[in-house]
């Protein structure tokens, strides 16, 4: 019997509705299926990350812009770390063009890497496919790893 590809939950925060759609079309691309959930702005990151309380309960890997509205992204950083603090969920954060104080910050925040976003489509499609498989190799090598481990006996 063949087993089902696991669903990877992916948390996408991201204000910009052609950079999203942009996202969805890469997700597509994948050999495995995926499930979003999207935030629009800083605020909705925050409410959501707060119902999500474990963040590994409810999502494998996070995609966070740094310039979103009613919060920036690297306060939603902070609040994804305070539900998440073994850090246990990726959180890639995408900043407009790289500039190392804002990297350096949301390093120091807890985020897995920083990328900068790029402009051209091809570009931006390539490097969400590439992350979000990566993602999902690392976690399916993790998970089969922990079903490999030896269980000890309890003495009583």
């Amino acid at each position: 019997m063949d087993e089902q590809p696991r669903i990877c939950r992916l948390f996408v925060v991201e204000d910009d509705d052609n950079d999203y759609r942009l996202m969805l079309q890469a997700l597509r691309e994948l050999s495995f299926p995926v499930a979003t959930t999207r935030a629009a702005d800083g605020e909705e990151a925050i409410q959501i990350a707060r119902l999500s309380d474990p963040l590994e309960d409810h999502f494998d890997l996070v995609l966070l812009d740094s310039q979103l509205p009613k919060h920036p992204g690297l306060e939603v950083l902070r609040v994804l770390r305070q539900v998440d603090p073994v850090a246990r969920v990726p959180i890639v954060f995408f900043t407009g063009t790289y500039q190392r104080e804002p990297a350096d910050r949301a390093n120091a925040l807890g985020a897995t890497s920083c990328l900068a976003k790029p402009v051209e489509n091809d570009a931006f499609l390539g490097t969400v496919r590439d992350i979000v498989a990566y993602w999902y190799e690392v976690g399916r090598s993790e998970r089969n790893a922990a079903m490999d481990e030896p269980v000890g006996l309890l003495e009583g």
